[in-house]
């Protein structure tokens, strides 16, 4: 149940005093670093990445597919005794975690963890990497094997479906991105008519404002010019009466109500100024 090892600063010669560590089925992390077979051995990284196909990290460094069909190519299958065979779907009731020394006693700690989970689902390409670990030894070519060919071309044939499915999903993809381009194009269409009429609609309002603006100015003039012509309308009736006869007085008093009806034009027109200009302040309390 061994997952994780550390031998990391010791004094390992070689790849033989490793070997043993080939029998652990559930090894996925070893630490090797500084000791004398690191130096030795350069390849040594590649041949345990070969003889090991559950390590997942050697050297606090992540193992790489690149790396293991590298080690395929270059190393045969007996370079170091391969690892025990394990389901790839097994999950370890027990996690463990080991740092030793050699020369020394070693610690051990347990953790407890689910049960299996188990499944078949294997990726194409680990089926072709196992498919040439199982029928290649370094010493023939398999192009002449059926066997060998037969099953990886029903891998191969997977690998197709997979890329299959994955491109009909991209295309899928690529469809809905230009429906979504598509729609925010039309929306930012939208939206600069829309803007260009309320542009349109706020001239026409500025242009309605300054109109009323001159007739309220107009109005208030004429206010103006009429409340100055009544009063002195009024001194001159008041003079009169102190001078005129009866008849002038009567004539006079027509005059006065002649009069009193233009000031209720004028008051009506005053009121109609007032309206003007209180709508003037609404339109530009709406344009603020």
């Amino acid at each position: 149940m061994l997952e994780k090892l550390n031998l990391y600063y010791n004094r390992i010669p070689s790849l033989e005093e490793v070997k043993v560590l080939c029998k652990l089925p559930a090894l996925k992390e070893l630490d090797l670093r500084l000791n004398p077979l690191t130096r030795r051995d350069p390849h040594y990284r590649l041949c345990l990445i070969h003889a090991m196909s559950s390590l997942r990290k050697l050297d606090d460094c992540p193992v790489r597919d690149t790396e293991r069909k590298v080690a395929i190519m270059q190393f045969p299958s007996d370079c170091v005794p391969q690892q025990s065979s394990l389901p790839l779907n097994l999950e370890t009731e027990q996690r463990v975690s080991y740092s030793g020394t050699t020369g020394s006693s070693a610690a051990a700690s347990h953790q407890k963890a689910d049960k299996h989970k188990r499944g078949s689902y294997r990726k194409p390409l680990k089926l072709l990497l196992n498919l040439v670990d199982e029928h290649w030894a370094g010493e023939r070519s398999l192009h002449q094997n059926n066997h060998f060919l037969s099953k990886a071309v029903q891998i191969l044939s997977m690998m197709e479906d997979d890329l299959s499915v994955q491109e009909g999903e991209v295309t899928t993809l690529r469809q809905e991105v230009a429906a979504l381009r598509h729609g925010a194009e039309l929306r930012e269409k939208e939206r600069q008519v829309e803007i260009m009429g309320l542009s349109s609609h706020l001239e026409e309002a500025q242009g309605a404002v300054g109109q009323l603006n001159e007739q309220l100015r107009v109005v208030l003039e004429e206010n103006v010019g009429l409340q100055k012509q009544l009063i002195k309308l009024e001194q001159q009736y008041l003079k009169s009466l102190m001078k005129v006869s009866p008849i002038a007085q009567i004539k006079a008093q027509t005059e006065v109500e002649e009069l009193r009806r233009e000031i209720e034009g004028l008051r009506e027109k005053v009121q109609e100024a007032e309206n003007v200009k209180e709508l003037t302040d609404m339109l530009q309390e709406s344009h603020r």
